[in-house]
């Protein structure tokens, strides 16, 4: 399933999605960040709901590789905005 993501943060990201697992429920992200040839399985946990606009993750462990490309993302997007 192909899902949106907004506000990206290095910690955790809101996805918008029209899954609703429960806040404290553990997940896993599966997501090809650009930079990095495979995609990431990303162990995360959700924290909040967005009333109907998704849910807030939070990143529980990013290997050193999907940090760097994370942060070059995030300063790219920054730039753009």
């Amino acid at each position: 399933m192909h899902t949106k993501l907004n506000n990206f943060i290095l910690t955790g990201m809101l996805v918008d999605t029209v899954l609703k697992p429960t806040v404290g429920e553990r997940v896993v992200l599966k997501i090809q960040i650009p930079g990095i040839d495979d995609v990431s399985n990303i162990p995360c946990i959700v924290r909040w709901h967005a009333n109907g606009r998704g849910l807030g993750i939070q990143f529980e462990q990013l290997k050193a590789i999907e940090t760097k490309a994370i942060s070059r993302l995030i300063l790219r997007l920054s730039e753009n905005e």
